[in-house]
């Protein structure tokens, strides 16, 4: 009997979640016990010791790995196998069909004909400077004025800045939520926003709840990186700006439209 793989997980956002159950896709076969223990230290320094969002990254480990037996380990069992970013485990995990399939039939829970022709805006902006964004944002919301869509908003309204988002700073992580009520045309606006969210609020249910809506949806608008870029990966409708290593990394499938270049991403925004 082989022995269970005791992962110890220091990278617990949601992208890092996504990856890492991609990478137990890609690696394990169906059925075999999974052990994960999250990392107490960057639970405290980063998610301000919340026990619910250590419950959420264990909720949603075990959703997506639901052919799996996945044990939560506690903090003073010993790991075996330390898990972090690998890039060439990212390209088989974005490239792979089989891996692509179930992503998509993890998010894609039921067929809403309401949203088939709607546009999504993610509100909140991680690792795409602040300074881009406002240099090109009137031209964005100009476009998206012009189409003939619903233009759904799914995020936050406001950030806090703590735990984490202290050591990323404004410039790097922001709430574009006040900038789109302002400039987009508030007669196609459906506000499926929340005020905040927090490492004590967040809950499986309402991450499927908009991961459904976004996988319904037309497209998909994410700027720069983070939890909701990477879960839209596996569906064709994501348009991202972004940053170029980020580009680099994740544009590798042909039908991607990932861009770090203004002009490249309008053009295709318009089409």
């Amino acid at each position: 009997m082989n022995t269970p793989t005791k992962y110890f997980l220091q990278n617990i956002g949601i992208g890092d979640l996504t990856f890492f159950c991609g990478s137990v896709l890609l690696q394990k076969t169906k059925g075999e016990t999974i052990m994960v223990k999250i990392s107490e230290f960057v639970l405290n320094e980063y998610r301000n010791g919340s026990n619910q969002y250590e419950q959420f990254c264990i909720d949603y480990i075990r959703y997506i790995l639901s052919d799996y037996e996945v044990i939560h380990l506690d903090s003073n069992d010993e790991t075996n196998s330390d898990w972090g970013p690998n890039y060439d485990i990212y390209d088989s995990v974005i490239n792979r069909p089989e891996i692509i399939q179930h992503f998509k039939n993890k998010f894609l829970i039921k067929k809403i004909d309401n949203y088939k022709n709607s546009i999504v805006i993610v509100t909140k902006v991680r690792d795409l400077f602040f300074d881009i964004y406002k240099q090109h944002s009137n031209q964005i919301c100009e476009v998206l004025n012009t189409f003939d869509s619903e233009l759904i908003l799914i995020g936050e309204r406001d950030i806090i800045y703590d735990g984490e988002y202290i050591h990323h700073g404004q410039s790097k992580i922001y709430s574009i939520y006040s900038d789109l009520k302002k400039k987009l045309d508030p007669n196609k606006l459906i506000d499926l926003t929340k005020d905040v969210y927090t490492a004590n609020t967040i809950t499986l249910n309402e991450m499927l709840e908009n991961l459904n809506i976004i996988y319904n949806s037309k497209s998909t608008i994410v700027f720069g990186g983070g939890g909701f870029f990477c879960t839209s990966l596996f569906n064709e409708n994501l348009i991202s700006l972004t940053n170029d290593e980020i580009v680099k990394y994740f544009n590798q499938r042909q039908n991607k439209k990932i861009y770090c270049e203004f002009n490249k991403f309008l053009e295709k925004l318009k089409n």
